[in-house]
């Protein structure tokens, strides 16, 4: 069953799971690894699914024109938009994701896990318009992505 095709208390599983692994950090600095980690996870899954092919031909500025198509696929929240693009980086922004708990350091996983795979080398991906300990549950999120 495709997410977007789900019941509609589904979409709550998702918020619960982010809950249950916040409680169990204390210290938020931790807290926030851990879910930039969980991105990570979840981007070896697609690369190892339906994005196997496409990390092979994406250069890094296609990936970020185009993330918000494959956020989209399995989301049925959430917007990526480019914001700019530069030689060696991009900064997009993820709204219309209240609700969706640290849903912004998973996305810094993710991202930086397929920029990795590409063969995107001293790459630093950081949320810019809120500080990592802060709760994550509204939005939007800025973040400026950068490599050599």
């Amino acid at each position: 069953m495709n997410i977007n095709q789900s019941s509609s208390r589904s979409h709550l599983a998702p918020t619960k799971l982010s809950r249950a692994i916040a409680s169990s950090f204390d210290n938020p600095d931790e807290r926030y690894q851990a879910f930039i980690q969980c991105g990570r996870t979840i981007a070896t899954d697609a690369i190892n699914s339906f994005l196997r092919l496409l990390i092979k031909f994406l250069k890094p500025h296609l990936l970020a024109r185009k993330y918000n198509d494959f956020f989209r696929r399995v989301h049925t929240f959430g917007k990526f938009e480019v914001k700019s693009l530069t030689p060696n980086g991009f900064v997009v922004e993820l709204s219309d994701v209240a609700g969706y708990d640290y849903v912004a350091p998973m996305s810094i996983g993710f991202i930086s896990h397929m920029l990795d795979a590409m063969g995107c080398r001293n790459l630093v991906v950081k949320e810019v318009n809120v500080p990592p300990a802060s709760p994550q549950d509204t939005g939007p999120y800025r973040f400026e992505v950068v490599w050599s």
